[in-house]
């Protein structure tokens, strides 16, 4: 039998595009993009850090940014149309590596964290302290990390940072109902974002995510984002179990807050 071209059918699915738009500073900056199978994305029109790519709507694709000299930064997204991905690399000079076990922080200053570090980081100090993390892909998440205040009146922005809180029990010989990715104490307390963040707890763990108890003040601010998802138990922002709350602020920022991933 000769098949012609009558004979054949052909079906074809259409799917909307997505054009969106990538800047990098510094623009020498090298950038790479990926889609869900792990295959390369080129760029359809780059010119001095601005990177135009045509995708498809509703994709997750990866991005990853590295310049000598600078912390790399990376992380996901979910592609639409109009869509703009800001990047901003950190300059190494100055910025002091949080190492070790129980590391306090007594000065301002940009601080990175050196990777796989758990444990509490204390914030000894309220002048200005800025932590930034490396993005908010898989691979970047600081499992079981609390940054815990000692003084009222902290003044601390994060930056491009994943924090994942999994288990409850001790840290550091401090025994807990679970832990907080931050604790506060007094009033007057900051908290800043900058680039996008991520904030989850996956287990019952009783901590809010973002301790703020009865007779505390945190305020929320920053030109950021900041990706939240609290599965069961104590707050996200608030009390832990069966704990009144303080107050909490939203002064600026972006926020999206959901009980999980799902």
């Amino acid at each position: 039998m000769i098949v012609t071209a009558a004979d054949q059918v052909l079906s074809i699915t259409l799917r909307k595009a997505a054009s969106i738009t990538l800047t990098v500073r510094p623009e020498t900056a090298t950038v790479t993009m990926t889609d869900r199978n792990g295959g390369t994305v080129s760029a359809s029109a780059s010119e001095s850090g601005t990177y135009t790519y045509q995708l498809y709507d509703g994709d997750t694709y990866d991005y990853s940014a590295e310049e000598s000299g600078y912390l790399s930064q990376s992380g996901n997204f979910n592609a639409y149309d109009g869509q703009t991905i800001n990047i901003s690399l950190k300059s190494e000079a100055g910025v002091r590596e949080i190492t070790g076990s129980g590391y306090h922080i007594t000065e301002s200053g940009t601080y990175s964290i050196e990777e796989g570090y758990s444990g509490i980081i204390y914030l000894d100090t309220a002048e200005d302290v800025t932590i930034v993390g490396t993005g908010i892909a898989r691979e970047n998440v600081y499992n079981d990390l609390t940054i815990k205040a000692t003084v009222k009146g902290i003044h601390l922005t994060v930056e491009n940072l994943y924090i994942a809180e999994n288990t409850a029990g001790t840290q550091e010989g401090e025994t807990t109902s679970g832990q907080s990715i931050l604790d506060v104490i007094g009033t007057g307390n900051y908290l800043s974002f900058e680039g996008t963040n991520l904030f989850e707890n996956e287990n019952y763990v009783q901590s809010a995510m973002l301790h703020v108890p009865k007779g505390t003040e945190l305020i929320l601010g920053g030109t950021g984002t900041l990706y939240m998802y609290k599965y069961t138990q104590g707050s996200g922002i608030g009390g832990s179990t069966a704990e009144s709350s303080g107050q909490i602020i939203f002064d600026s920022g972006n926020y999206f807050i959901k009980i999980g991933r799902a």
